[in-house]
């Protein structure tokens, strides 16, 4: 075993800002997948609408996706490969 913790890959609600084909800016909340080393690893194509079986569990998501206003904002941008990225916002 090495020194290093043994993480699981996880996940978060994150605000992403993004630019249409016309140029327009917006925010979503989408979900940010994290590596084992806490990188982002991914995010959804589209921002989430809140959701629960119950009201208990759609407060509890919108409790999360308010957290995500607590957090930088994430740029979604295109790095020198042309592959998608997301930057943290400064």
């Amino acid at each position: 075993m090495t020194d290093m913790q043994w993480r699981e890959p996880t996940w978060g609600h994150r605000v992403i800002k993004w630019t249409s084909t016309h140029g327009d800016e917006y925010f979503e909340i989408r979900e940010v997948y994290y590596d084992r080393n806490g990188k982002i690893d991914g995010w959804t194509a589209e921002g989430i609408i809140p959701y629960g079986e119950n009201l208990d569990e759609l407060r509890e998501t919108l409790e999360w996706m308010l957290k995500a206003l607590e957090k930088p904002v994430l740029i979604e941008s295109k790095n020198e490969r042309g592959r998608d990225v997301l930057i943290e916002a400064e």
